[in-house]
C-alpha cells in the first residue's frame, strides 16, 4: 500500500508539476522536464523491484512448477505496521523450463483478513 503522502503528492502533480503551472500529463517527451520524470520513475522502479524480489521468490518456491501461483503473506510497512498481501501470478518459462518472468498482481487484503473469522 502506498503511503498517503505519496498519493497526495502524485495527485497534486497531475494539476501542477513542480510548481510549473502545468500538470504532469502535459509534460512533453521532448522537454527537459520529461528527463526529470524519467529519472524519478527509474529511481522508484529500483526501490519497487527490490520490494518485489522476495514476493516473486516466495511465489516460485511455493509454486514449484505450477501454472498459476497464489500466496498470502504479511509484510511490515516502513512505519512498522503489519499488512496482509495477496499475490497471484503466472510464470513465463524459457525453452528449458526456467522461469524468466512472473506476471501478476499483489493487493493489500489486510481488512479482509481482519474481518474474517479465524
Amino acid at each position: 500500500m502506498l503511503p498517503t503522502e505519496a498519493l497526495e503528492e502524485s495527485a497534486a502533480a497531475l494539476l501542477d508539476y513542480q510548481g510549473k503551472g502545468f500538470g504532469i500529463a502535459e509534460v512533453s517527451h521532448r522537454g527537459k522536464e520529461f528527463d526529470g520524470v524519467v529519472e524519478s520513475l527509474e529511481a522508484i522502479w529500483m526501490v519497487f523491484k527490490e520490494l518485489l524480489r522476495p514476493i516473486v521468490a516466495e511465489l516460485l518456491k511455493r509454486g514449484c512448477g505450477a501454472r498459476q501461483l497464489e500466496v498470502e503473506f504479511r509484510r511490515r510497512t516502513a512505519g512498522g505496521e503489519r499488512r496482509w498481501i495477496a499475490s497471484r501470478g503466472q510464470p513465463t518459462r524459457d525453452q528449458s523450463g526456467e522461469v524468466v518472468r512472473v506476471t501478476g498482481v499483489s493487493i493489500d487484503v489486510t481488512t479482509r483478513r481482519r474481518c474474517s473469522p479465524t
